[in-house]
């Protein structure tokens, strides 16, 4: 559904999975061990969950590329 691509290798992904929503936070592609993981079946719980999820990884992206 959505998918973010943020510097120093993380991606920020959205979409619909069967029954629930998943927002997910990547590094290095790694999909097995996503950074984050946010679930919800509740569209309105959406907005709260992807701005929570933006602050997250555009903090870890800062923070991978400052090192």
């Amino acid at each position: 559904m959505l998918q973010v691509e943020y510097p120093n290798c993380f991606l920020l992904d959205m979409g619909w999975y069967q029954d629930r929503y998943i927002i997910s936070v990547i590094h290095n592609f790694d999909w097995a061990n996503p950074v984050q993981q946010y679930e919800t079946t509740e569209t309105n719980q959406l907005p709260k969950l992807l701005t929570e999820a933006v602050r997250l990884v555009e903090k870890e992206s800062q923070s991978a590329g400052a090192n």
